[in-house]
């Protein structure tokens, strides 16, 4: 997979061999797992903590089992409120 260095535009291996060469010198090479990398990078575990937090009704398990207190805490809140179960 190739992306555009201006626009983020992907083309196909065979797309860009078919390029002229003063046309391939705007795009560059992406592997496929640095392309899913990056899909994930952005996920810092907030729902996870928020339905950890609600199912289990605790803040303290939410954050540390999901990864962000703040999910866990408002997972909490959402189950009934009290934050010092």
């Amino acid at each position: 997979m190739y992306v555009n260095k201006t626009t983020g535009a992907r083309i196909s291996s065979s797309t860009y061999k078919s390029l002229t060469y003063s046309e391939k010198s705007y795009w560059i090479y992406e592997s496929s797992s640095t392309s899913s990398s990056n899909r994930s990078s952005s996920n810092d575990g907030f729902i996870e903590s928020a339905v950890i937090g609600a199912v289990t009704d605790s803040a303290i398990i939410g954050g540390l089992l999901g990864g962000n207190i703040v999910g866990g805490i408002l997972g909490d809140i959402f189950n009934g409120g009290d934050l010092m179960d």
